[in-house]
This record gives structure tokens, sequence and C-alpha cells, in this order.
């Protein structure tokens, strides 16, 4: 080696081993080359197959003013290998070029291939570099080629480092900010990390556990059965066994801490090197006691009723179907109880919502008390109860049913310092082969109920295949489902009949709003089916919401020379909750009130009178008109009738349909109108259904008639077209 090479080998030397970055490595290379072999210009670059040219320029010399000749005849120059790739065909070691320029001094360009890396390029006036100079570079280029290379791989692992670190650092963070418990152990099960988690958890700081063996700092039990449960054995440690190889989500419960009883999800998994052997392993601890109890408390409200803690409806819908199933096909005998609380509606409307729900609560803990492990003590709804009895014979639920009522009845109940009486009634049905669906064995359980009520309440009733008066109450039953089933589904429809004077001609209109069920199955079902079960179940009052709801909506938008009369349960006017609805309608709706009147029946107004009496005077205070419907019916009437507001008299059907050939019939008809005269209160006359009848009326000086003669009643959309 020539006195030149070694010395740009040390100078070369001397800058890698500094540690400089890779362009200022090549720079000070170059400057050393560029000065030692009288080059004016030199450059690097870098095979690159991301660009255009596939190879880039790392660094060059000088800084400023490279001639871009030289840079193209250096990439035409190693075109061939551009083309084929540096890497399966690579460039000779050296190039010798000779530029031609016009004028000047010749330029000779030289390119050293840069092994694995790139080309060196140097560009020399005059002479070329000597033969024996040029192959002396060849080393120095592979030299210099070894350093880039170095730097490459140099900044490959800052850069793995680089990444790794922060890797680690965005592992620490996430570890401290988890909110589940981790805690990493050796091979042999001895701590050596606790995240903040864990150490809450465990109540131990991580300085105080490292080191120690993991059963000494983590104790837990078996859910289910609550042993203490071996840690060594559960996470294969000592006992001569392999390592665990992993688990997921078992539940255990803490038996040690700040938080002992808290149920954990333990997860464990193994730390492996890359040749695959055990370096130890991670255990996670998830709190779920939370949730858990929220899944329990929500299981729990689903099958039990909130107010008694019996269960609810669903539960005992659910063990009624099992009992129903196991009578078909094991041959078991099982009972059915259902009670319901006598006079609960008068302790809720004077005493209040509190003083009703007390009551439940001590007849739900008296009638629980009651129960084996294999029976299901169920509330309903409402002040209704039921007992399933599983393997009970008809006699045993009978003496239950029995004992319970009469323990019932005992029950000392005060409110606000006053005594109500507490009674039940009780409805019995066997459970056996021959019960057809579990909803018919509620149904017959309700109508003895229901019976058993209305022969005195504190009554227990067993329902027995074929008793007709039971059979009867059934099928009254039956309407509460179809007419709920209506309310629910719109099958209520409204028909309208007019009613007109008998000899005065007028303009308006006049109908009464006649109610009626459609029934898919056969022809519109008239109230006279229906209404006697609605008022037995408390149902009118929402059919006369429905009826009102409907009339009011189209009347606001229908001709103001029609008015409708609209009939009203004695339900209804007895229900302040009624009475508050009607306020409120009146109130949205701003109708002209001259245009609606309330029909009740005499029957209605007089049975409470004091109520019908507050209930008329507060809606004809604000114009609503009244007629008392049925009139002549009640041996009494005359003597209320000075007593309310009524505009108009509807003589009794059952006076009319003979009037004109029934003396007895005449004289009440004509001492009504006479009456009604009297009072200056219109009559009408219903049922009007023969021209002979009509002609009778208009002698006895009836006001208005209704009936088929008159006008057969049609579909209310028709008079009203924007009803519903």
């Amino acid at each position: 080696m020539t006195p030149l090479e070694r010395q740009i080998l040390f100078d070369i030397a001397m800058r890698v081993g500094r540690g400089l970055e890779l362009e200022p490595m090549l720079r000070d290379s170059l400057s050393i080359m560029l000065r030692q072999l009288g080059c004016v210009a030199g450059a690097v670059f870098k095979w690159r197959s991301d660009h255009p040219d596939k190879m880039a320029l790392v660094q060059h010399i000088p800084q400023q003013g490279l001639p871009l000749q030289f840079l193209q005849h250096v990439r035409q120059a190693l075109l061939p290998w551009i083309a084929a790739h540096e890497e399966t065909d690579p460039p000779p070691k050296v190039i010798t070029l000779l530029l031609q320029n016009e004028g000047t001094a010749p330029l000779h360009l030289h390119i050293y291939n840069l092994p694995h890396f790139g080309t060196l390029a140097l560009l020399r006036p005059g002479a070329p570099l000597s033969y024996p100079l040029q192959q002396s570079l060849i080393p120095i280029a592979e030299q210099l080629a070894q350093a880039c290379l170095s730097h490459d791989r140099f900044q490959t692992i800052q850069a793995i480092q680089s990444e790794l670190q922060l890797e680690r650092e965005r592992a620490q963070a996430a570890l401290l900010a988890l909110s589940d418990s981790v805690i990493s152990l050796s091979p042999e099960g001895c701590i050596q990390l606790l995240n903040p988690a864990a150490e809450r958890l465990l109540g131990v700081k991580q300085q105080e556990a490292l080191g120690q063996d993991i059963t000494n700092v983590l104790k837990v039990r078996n859910e289910l059965d609550g042993q203490l449960i071996d840690l060594k054995d559960l996470l294969g440690l000592g006992h001569d066994r392999p390592p665990a190889e992993s688990l997921q989500n078992q539940r255990v419960l803490l038996d040690q801490g700040p938080r002992i009883g808290s149920i954990l999800e333990l997860s464990l998994s193994p730390i492996q090197a890359m040749d695959t052997t055990k370096r130890g392993m991670v255990i996670v601890l998830r709190d779920i006691t939370t949730e858990v109890e929220t899944q329990r408390t929500l299981e729990w409200e689903a099958t039990h009723d909130m107010l008694t803690d019996l269960a609810n409806r669903r539960a005992f819908a659910h063990r009624l179907e099992q009992l129903f199933r196991s009578a078909h096909t094991e041959a078991r005998q099982h009972a059915l109880i259902v009670f319901d609380l006598d006079h609960f509606k008068v302790l809720n409307d004077s005493e209040g919502h509190a003083a009703g729900d007390e009551l439940l609560r001590q007849v739900a803990l008296l009638i629980n008390t009651q129960t084996r492990a294999s029976d299901i003590a169920a509330r309903l709804g409402g002040d209704d109860f039921a007992l399933l009895l599983a393997d009970c014979p008809l006699e045993r639920a009978e003496t239950l049913a029995r004992n319970l009522t009469e323990a019932i009845a005992k029950i000392r109940f005060y409110w606000n310092g006053r005594p109500h009486p507490v009674s039940v009634s009780a409805g019995i049905v066997s459970i056996d082969s021959d019960t057809v669906s579990p909803q018919e064995a509620l149904s017959d359980a309700d109508t003895a109920c229901y019976a058993a009520k209305e022969k005195g309440r504190n009554q227990v009733l067993v329902y027995r295949p074929g008793d007709a008066d039971l059979s009867r109450r059934k099928a009254t039953l039956a309407w509460i489902t179809t007419l709920e089933h209506a309310l629910s589904n719109g099958r209520f429809c409204l028909m309208a009949q007019p009613i007109r004077p008998v000899s005065l001609t007028t303009d308006k209109e006049h109908y009464e709003i006649l109610l009626r069920l459609n029934d898919p199955g056969s022809a519109l079902i008239t109230p006279e089916s229906f209404i006697l079960a609605a008022e037995r179940y408390d149902l009118m009052s929402r059919i006369d919401r429905w009826v009102v709801e409907e009339v009011f909506a189209s009347l606001h938008h229908a001709p103001e020379h029609i008015s409708v009369a609209i009939n009203l349960s004695g339900q209804s006017i007895s229900d302040q909750r009624f009475e508050d609805f009607l306020q409120q309608k009146v109130h949205d709706s701003q109708l002209n009130p001259e245009r609606i009147c309330f029909e009740i029946t005499e029957t209605a107004a007089i049975n409470n009178f004091i109520r019908a009496q507050h209930f008329m005077k507060t809606f004809h205070g604000l114009g609503f008109r009244f007629a008392l419907d049925d009139f002549g019916t009640g041996m009494s009437s005359f003597a209320y009738l000075k007593n309310l507001p009524v505009d108009m008299l509807k003589i009794d059907g059952s006076f009319i349909r003979h009037v004109d050939q029934d003396a007895t019939d005449r004289v009440m008809v004509e001492a009504i109108t006479r009456v009604g005269k009297v009072m200056g209160i219109p009559t009408v006359a219903e049922y009007v259904e023969r021209p002979e009848i009509l002609a009778t009326l208009r002698e006895i000086g009836v006001d208005y008639v209704q009936g088929w003669m008159i006008g057969r009643p049609r579909a209310v959309r028709e008079i009203l077209p924007t009803l519903k």
C-alpha cells in the first residue's frame, strides 16, 4: 500500500471511529480524497429501489454548484446496472470515462462500486488517475462501503431501540392506568411486579411484595363452595408439575386485603422466550363484583315483584307452565290458589297509595310464610296474589287457603291512627291431567275467586267443572280479555243515531253516539252483551275515556250545526280520575260545550246521587247539557229530578214499544211528559219503530223521538267525516 493509500484510509478510519453520522462522515471522506487525488468534485450514491433513478444522492462536494453534467454522466454510465438491479448484477469495481469539454482541459469521471451500498464518483481535470492509483482506490471504496453499511446498521439498531423504549414506556403507562390488577411472577412463582391496581386490591405495596411467593400475597376461594384454592396447584407451581399453560376468566373470591369477598376473574398467561423457554407468568385479576351484583339484581328484578319481594307474574307463569307439563307427563296433581284483597280500593282511595302498598307488603309476608321450597308465592298485579302448590291435593290446598284467609283477617292494620279491616277472597283450582292449559287453570281460579268475593267476601271457593254458576261467571270473565284486547287494538267503533223533533223543523242535527264492539267473527256487538262484565271489573271508565277522546277529536272540526249525545256510565261519574280527565279534555279541545250532551241513566244517578249531582253541576256550569236516560224505571224518579241539572228526559223504551196499545204505558209517558213541561225539560222517546207509535207520541206532546223509523244507526264517520 502506497503512502497515499495509507493516508486516505487512515483519515477515513478516523472519521468512522469518531462515530459521526453517515452524511458528515462521507463529506469528510470525500474532502480527503478530492484533496489527495486532485479531483474537483465527488459524490456518493446509495441504491434505492423506491427512487425513480434507483439510486439517491447521499453526499457530494462541492456542496453548492455541483455540475449537472456530472450527475447525468454518472447515471448514464450506471444505467445498464440500474436496469438489472445492483444486487443481481453489480457494476464493475471501477469505471473510467473521458468527458469531452471543448475549450477547456479534459475531465475524467472515475466511478467506484461501493459493494451492497452504492457508488462513489470522482471528477478529475486533466489526466486521469493512473491505473495503479485507480486499483489502489478499490479497497478504499470497499472500506468506505463497509463504513456506510455499519452506519446503516447502527442507525437501524438505534431506531429499533428507540421504538422498543417507546413501547416499553407505553406499556408502563398502560400498566399504571389499567384498572385490572396485574401480577408478574418468576418461573418459581415469586412476585416480580405489581401494578397500582394490584396494590390497591391486595392491600400491599410492590416494594413489600417483590420476591415473595405468590401464595403469601394472594389468597382466593372457590366461588361455588367457598373452599380455599391451592394457588400453586392452580398455577402449576411445584408438586413436580409443569407450569400452567394458561387460564382464562376463572371466577374466584378474594380472601384477603381491604376488598375481601370481592368476586374476581383470574386469568393466567405464560411469559415465553424466543426458544419457547418459559420465563415466568402474568396473572390478571379483574374485579367483577359490581357487574355480578348488578346482573344478579337485574335477574332478581326480572322475576320478582319490587313492592312485595314475591315472584312476579312472569315467574309465576313460567312455574305454572312447568306444573302443567308435569301434571300431563307424570300424572302429578298440583293446586293453584288465587287471592284478592277485599275493599282494597276503598283503602287506596281514602288513605292513599302508601297505605295500600304497606298493606300489600304485610299480606305478602304472611302468604310467603306458608310456602314450601317447592311452592311459589306471587303477586300477579294490583291486589291479586297467587300460590302455586306442587304435588298438593285439592283438600290440602283448600285447608291452606282457609287458614290463610283467617290469618289475614286477623291483621290489625292502622293508618293515620284509623283502623281498617283486612280480608281476602280466594279461588282454588286443581292442576291435573284434565287441565286444558295453564291459562285455563288461572281463568278458573279467577272465576272461583270473584265468585267467593260476591258471596260475601272473606270466602274460599273451589272451582269444580260443571258448576253452572261458575260457568256463567267464567263467561263473564272471558269478556274482560275481549274488552282489554279491544281497547288495546282499536276494535271498538262508534255509530250515530239521529234524534229529531216531533213537530218542529230545524236545520240542526243531533245524534246519540252508540258504542259497538267489532268482532271479526260476527256482526257488531252491542253494549248489552258486555256492559255488565265491564262494570263488574271496572272497565267502563276506560271505555268511556276512549269514546270521549274519539268524539272530541272529531267534533272539533265538524260543522257547528251538528251536536251529539255521549253516554257515560255510573262508574265514570263516580270516578274522580275520570272527572279530572274530562276537565283536561274540555280545556284542551276548546269545543263549544253546548254541542255536547252527556247521557246518564236514571239508575246510575240515583245509586250515587251525591256524586252524580256534583259531576252534573260541575260540567253543567261549563255549558254542557245533561240527559237522564231510561227515565221512569225508578220509584223515586220525580223526587230526585228537581235536584239535578237536567236538560232532557229520555223516556225508558219499555214504555214506548207499546204506547199506542197499552193504556198503562200511555199514562206513564203522559205523566213524564207533563212533568217535563212543568219543569221546562224537553222529553225524548226511544224505540220509535212504527208510525202508530209516532202518532201517539205526537198526541201526548213528546218533544223528540229516536228509533229505527226515524233513522237507523250509521257509522259515525259518515256523519262526522273527520272521525278516525
